[in-house]
């Protein structure tokens, strides 16, 4: 490679050292600078993705770089990253990494920048974890308080997130109030340790980044700045907008009421719920669409989880979650005609509606990119009617 060629080659370069550019081509021209940063801003509006290349934080002015966004820089200005890192293993079993990264310029060899990162299994995200009280029949982290009004206790919840197995604890059960719950040390430090030095890795690299490429005009650093961000704010839970979880969501509209309708039959069989549906909650005030339905699957898995799951749910606990799911709106639970009784939780025979579940918009579905029912009729009392 001749002076001419290297010359040439240096153009591109981002930031070389001082020695280093003296020897290539003096330094960098106002025009030179200017392009780089233009560059840098030009690939960040075309080809990187928030939160996927950068992130936004709440209450800082600039984005974050990522590792992605930071891997995508070096491709564009051929720089190659090398890593060194010192890793110190403590006696109480955590390990501290620090580690330095070099950015080479691939096709000259230059030593472009260098920067810093250090991460230690002592940060909190590593070195506790959220413990919560376990099943002792099943080990599942699925135990919440029964409602006082149906016997108080504890109960291991069917539908938690892995499931538990319905069992159930007096209260003063040792076994279950006897756990260590909250902020407890993580027990398996050893798990952490490849994500500990991948961290320090991945500080080092982006510090190096912004040292090199001039990029702290467009970016800032997560690890930097993250602390120091005002916590965004929590958006209210919107009974219309969001499901709880464990709330009804099924593939169409169709399969959704049907599972609602098997699930308020579940709640109270006495309760007449075509008619709390289709007549108490009028069509003017709440069309029957997506969000319809995704009010009532609400209203139902709040039930559900107010009671434990109990049968033959008191009307009280039904009005609430209506009103809660429904902007206020209040309903009268009424029996049926013909109630049958608590042990059969069958479904009345005979009533007085069609039981056809009105089709939603065919714009809407049931609220993402569910289906809309096709308008089939069911035989009466196989739905209620919503």
């Amino acid at each position: 490679m001749t002076d001419v060629d290297v010359i040439e080659e240096v153009e591109t370069l981002p930031a070389v050292r001082a020695h280093e550019a003296v020897i290539a081509r003096g330094e960098m021209t106002v025009a030179d600078l200017v392009a780089q940063a233009g560059k840098i801003r030009a690939v960040m509006e075309a080809a990187m993705k928030p939160d996927v290349h950068y992130g936004l934080i709440p209450g800082v002015n600039k984005p974050t770089l990522l590792k992605p966004g930071a891997e995508m820089l070096n491709v564009l200005l051929r720089l190659a990253p090398s890593y060194d890192s010192d890793r110190v293993f403590h006696d109480d079993g955590h390990l501290t990494v620090i580690s330095k990264c070099t950015l080479t310029h691939i096709p000259t060899g230059y030593v472009i920048a260098e920067g810093e990162g250090l991460c230690s299994s002592r940060e909190s995200k590593y070195a506790y974890r959220n413990q919560k009280r376990a099943c002792p029949t099943c080990g599942a982290e699925a135990i919440i308080k029964g409602k006082e009004e149906y016997g108080g206790g504890w109960l291991c919840w069917k539908k938690a997130d892995p499931p538990g197995c319905g069992a159930k604890f007096p209260d003063g059960a040792v076994e279950i109030e006897g756990q260590e719950v909250g902020k407890v040390d993580n027990p398996d430090l050893p798990d952490t340790w490849n994500t500990v030095l991948k961290m320090a890795d991945k500080r080092a690299l982006v510090a190096a980044v912004l040292n090199g490429t001039g990029a702290s005009d467009v970016f800032t650093q997560d690890v930097e700045d993250r602390g120091h961000a005002e916590p965004p704010a929590e958006r209210p839970f919107d009974p219309g907008v969001d499901l709880l979880p464990g709330a009804i969501k099924a593939r169409t509209a169709k399969e959704t009421v049907e599972r609602l309708t098997q699930a308020m039959r579940g709640i109270n069989a006495r309760i007449d719920w075509q008619e709390l549906t289709e007549q108490q909650l009028p069509r003017d005030v709440f069309p029957r669409d997506g969000v319809f339905l995704r009010r009532l699957s609400n209203a139902v898995e709040k039930i559900t989880q107010d009671t434990g799951g109990a049968d033959m749910v008191d009307s009280r606990v039904i009005v609430e979650a209506f009103a809660w799911a429904f902007q206020g709106h209040v309903v009268e639970p009424r029996l049926l005609p013909d109630a049958p009784s608590a042990a059969s939780g069958a479904p009345r025979s005979g009533g007085k509606g069609k039981g056809v579940v009105p089709e939603p918009p065919a714009s809407q579905g049931t609220g993402d990119d569910d289906a809309p029912l096709k308008g089939e009729t069911p035989e009466p009392d196989e739905q209620i009617g919503f």
